[in-house]
């Protein structure tokens, strides 16, 4: 679902998931930091405001119900 290239190292990762979303977030807001980018997380879910849009697969977890997921996170340098 998502690759991401340092070009300066050359360090590369990769994301591979069963989950039909991933989420981007970043340090571009913390305080406190020298670099204005100091990390990112890439997150695997489901799609955002799933229970309420009938075209998205459902996230509704019934007792008795197991919830699998599955992420891979490979890190490689180019």
């Amino acid at each position: 679902v998502s690759k991401v290239m340092h070009e300066a190292s050359g360090r590369f990762l990769e994301v591979l998931t069963n989950e039909p979303w991933i989420q981007l977030y970043t340090g571009h807001y913390l305080s406190g930091f020298h670099n204005k980018h100091p990390g990112f997380c890439l997150e695997t879910k489901h799609f955002p405001n799933s229970p309420n849009v009938s075209e998205f697969p459902t996230v509704i977890l019934n007792p008795k119900d197991t919830f699998r997921s599955t992420t891979i996170f490979k890190f490689s340098n180019q």
